[in-house]
Parts: C-alpha cells; structure tokens; sequence
C-alpha cells in the first residue's frame, strides 16, 4: 500500500461509499440546503456516481483480466497431444462440403 496503487479494498470502498453519496440526498434532502441558487444535491450525486464507477470500474476490470488470463491459456496443460483437436473445439473443424455432382441429362422419349 506504499506504492500508492489502487487495491480492492480501496474500489470496494469507493463503491460503497459512492453508493451511500449516490442516496444520501433522497434519504435525507435536509442535508443539502441550496445554497444561493445552487444544487449541493446535485453535486454530492454526480460525485458518488464518479466514486462508485470509478470502484466498479476497477473491481470489474480485475474479474475480467482474471477471466482472459484463463482463456487464453487455452486449451489446458495436462490435455496435451493425448486428445485430439477436434474432440476439444468441434465448432473450429473446418470439415471440406460435400461435392454434389451434377446428373447426366435425360433424353424425353419421343
């Protein structure tokens, strides 16, 4: 945590914080009285909307490189040479079509 970085306990916090600023002026309006003409409502939602997708934003990202990581080691370490290729991807098969020849032409009995 020296470093600075963003963990996942710190997103974890960002979105639930940014959640609470998300409701907080519905639950409670007296809070945020207008202050000459402005909308402290307002700006206390449109911050948790930034907090909570900045949080979301960063946990979902993590759940998704996690994700490719294991897909693209495709296909497993222990499968190797022992099955084949087309047992393990049957929708990749390229499989030549069916050649249909054409039928000799017919004389019409006259």
């Amino acid at each position: 945590m020296s470093d600075g970085a963003v963990n996942t306990l710190n997103a974890w916090a960002f979105l639930v914080f940014g959640c609470g600023m998300i409701l907080l002026p519905s639950v409670d309006p007296a809070l945020f009285p207008s202050v000459s003409g402005g909308s402290s409502d307002l700006w206390v939602e449109f911050m948790g909307w930034v907090n909570g997708l900045a949080g979301g934003g960063y946990l979902l990202v993590r759940r998704l490189a996690g994700f490719a990581r294991r897909a693209l080691a495709w296909p497993p370490a222990h499968v190797g040479r022992t099955v084949s290729p087309d047992l393990l991807r049957p929708g990749l098969v390229v499989r030549p079509a069916p050649v249909s020849r054409p039928e000799p032409a017919r004389r019409l009995a006259a």
